[in-house]
Order: structure tokens, then C-alpha cells, then sequence
């Protein structure tokens, strides 16, 4: 009995063009997805190439609705878009996959693949939106009223590193005629 419903197209026929049908649209959109993501890359380049060093992760931030990471990804594509069409990868998977290969051959293989390698600026900053996203989650869990005086103590000694850091980075700031106007908060 199994075999003759295999055996059926008419059984089978609605539900093979719609699933055909539904997978042609999959792919027309991860060409578009492709396509789109290398457009966005096109239009960053020019952008990143007028900032001055150490501009472009805070434009990102200020103007953009996505990572560092993201746009970084966004212009390796536009920058790959020849090889990415000699080798007729359609999908942005696909092109994220041969990017990272072309990344590492010739690497160690032990090396994590990566599509940018990590500065310590955006490091950094990702430290930042962890440590601040951390403690925003807790405290919403926990209100500081219901901290023990002994918890916020050792917590103040723990961060009081950090604050020293900032004092210094600020002070570094005040001696560069480069240096954005500080704001007084």
C-alpha cells in the first residue's frame, strides 16, 4: 500500500507545488537578503572611509540599528561581491560560509572563525553593554533598597577600578586638542 501511494502523483501533486512553490520564494528572498546585504555594504564604505580613526563604532552606534559587527560583516560582503558572484552564491548564509572559508585557509585550524578580528575598542564596548545590561537586569530583579549594606559595599570596592580607569581616560582626553567637548552630566 505504501508503495502505490509513492506511486501516486496525483495524490501528491498539490502538496509538491506548494512546497515548491513556497521554496522558490525562500530562495528569491535569500538572493534579495544577499543582494540587499552587499547594498548596505556599498553604501558603508564611503561613510567609514570619511571618519577619522576611532569614529566609526560611534556612528554606528548613534546613527545605526545594528552591531559594529553587523556593518563589518555588511562590508566584507560589498568588498567580496566579485568572488561572491564567481563562485554564484545565492544565499547570504552561503556567502557569510565562504567568507569565513577564505578567512582561514592558510590559518591554524584551532583559530575560531570570525568574520572581523575584535579590536580593543569594540571589545570594549561590548564589555560595557555587558556589564551595564547585567546590572540593569539584576537591579530590575532586585532593587537596590533590598541589597544588604555589606553587598553594595563590596560592590563599590569591586567597581572602584573602573572608576580610577575612566578618571585616567578622561584626564588622557583633556590633553588632546582632538577631543570632542566633555559633557557635564
Amino acid at each position: 500500500m505504501a508503495l502505490a501511494q509513492l506511486d501516486n502523483p496525483n495524490l501528491w501533486a498539490p502538496a509538491v507545488a506548494r512546497i515548491t512553490e513556497l521554496h522558490q520564494a525562500i530562495v528569491s528572498h535569500a538572493q534579495v537578503s544577499l543582494q540587499t546585504a552587499i547594498a548596505i555594504g556599498q553604501i558603508l564604505e564611503p561613510i567609514k572611509s570619511t571618519l577619522k580613526h576611532g569614529e566609526w563604532i560611534p556612528w554606528i552606534e548613534k546613527y545605526l540599528t545594528f552591531t559594529p559587527r553587523t556593518a563589518q560583516n555588511y562590508l566584507r560582503l560589498y568588498e567580496n561581491r566579485e568572488l561572491l558572484k564567481n563562485e554564484t552564491v545565492s544565499h547570504l548564509s552561503d556567502a557569510y560560509s565562504l567568507l569565513l572559508t577564505q578567512q582561514t585557509n592558510g590559518s591554524t585550524p584551532d583559530k575560531p572563525q570570525q568574520l572581523h578580528e575584535p579590536n580593543f575598542h569594540s571589545q570594549a564596548v561590548r564589555m560595557r553593554q555587558n556589564l551595564v545590561g547585567g546590572f540593569n537586569h539584576y537591579l530590575q530583579r532586585r532593587p537596590l533598597k533590598a541589597w544588604e549594606t555589606e553587598e553594595i559595599f563590596d560592590l563599590v570596592a569591586c567597581l572602584k577600578p573602573l572608576k580610577e580607569l575612566v578618571d585616567q581616560l578622561e584626564s588622557e582626553l583633556k590633553t588632546r586638542p582632538d577631543a570632542p567637548p566633555t559633557s557635564t552630566n
